[in-house]
């Protein structure tokens, strides 16, 4: 297992807490990770943020994303088997050729979505990111 992965691991355990009300319980949030080719059954990632994450090629099996913030998501060829996005913002999430068999979109924002990029001040600057 790499050290991302690890990583994650640790977030969404803290984010579990989270849901439950536990202490030291913290909402998951990582805008632009890369958890390509990640393997998870039965997870509970509901109200998670992760914004512009990289999916691609993920085992997402029966995993709950449920009222989370995945705009600008990519599921490219990801397994999704039984999972929920009920109610999530899926705005700009790419899905080709993602394995979408039982999958719950009930109620999700599945419109188009635009990540733009502006210049302020002669500096890069990507919509609700840092200057680069």
């Amino acid at each position: 297992m790499t050290d991302r992965t690890m990583e994650f691991l640790k977030q969404v355990r803290d984010h579990l807490f989270y849901l439950k009300l536990r202490p030291g319980g913290v909402r998951l949030q990582a805008k632009g990770v890369d958890l390509s080719r990640l393997r998870l059954k039965g997870f509970n990632l509901q109200t998670a943020v992760l914004t512009q994450g990289n999916f691609s090629d993920a085992q997402l099996e029966e995993v709950s994303f449920a009222m989370a913030d995945l705009f600008g998501a990519n599921f490219s060829r990801a397994k999704l088997v039984g999972s929920s996005f009920a109610r999530a913002d899926l705005r700009g999430a790419n899905f080709l050729k993602a394995d979408l068999t039982r999958t719950d979109f009930e109620g999700a924002d599945l419109r188009p979505g635009q990540i733009l990029v502006h210049r302020a001040g002669g500096r890069t600057r990507r919509s609700g990111g840092p200057p680069t």
